[in-house]
């Protein structure tokens, strides 16, 4: 495991432990100020409730946000951790309910983080974990 992803872990963690919470937390607030570059993009791809590119530090709270308001409850489970020089990506189980819906989610998604000096440069969520994985073969 690279630093990288024990970070990505903990995050995991802490969201499964404070939910919203978490996003007030110093361990976060930190996170965001060292590990997300300032000319950050971030996408959601296979949910049309998230359609927008968020971007810089700011895009990385708001879509974090956005996309906890779709579930009533949400927990995460890392499955698989892939990494390249610049590129991570992880395999993530989420079980939960949906807030408007009330209904039960258990599903696979893809995460992949891009780097570039040092911060995460690019976010992406994908509804198909093959598409998150190919990112490795893409970089």
């Amino acid at each position: 495991m690279s630093e990288r992803s024990d970070l990505q872990r903990a995050l995991f963690d802490a969201w499964n432990e404070q939910g919203m919470a978490a996003l007030e937390t110093e361990q976060f607030k930190q996170f965001v100020r060292t590990q997300v570059h300032p000319e950050l993009e971030a996408r959601v791809f296979g949910n049309p409730m998230l359609p927008d590119t968020y971007r810089g530090r700011a895009g990385w709270e708001r879509v974090i946000r956005e996309w906890n308001e779709i579930w009533e409850e949400m927990s995460y489970e890392v499955e698989e951790v892939l990494e390249s020089e610049d590129t991570l990506v992880m395999v993530v189980r989420l079980r939960g309910r949906g807030s408007e819906s009330g209904v039960d989610v258990d599903s696979t998604w893809g995460w992949v983080l891009r780097y570039r000096d040092g911060q995460i440069a690019r976010w992406e969520i994908h509804r198909d974990p093959d598409r998150a994985r190919a990112a490795l073969t893409d970089a």
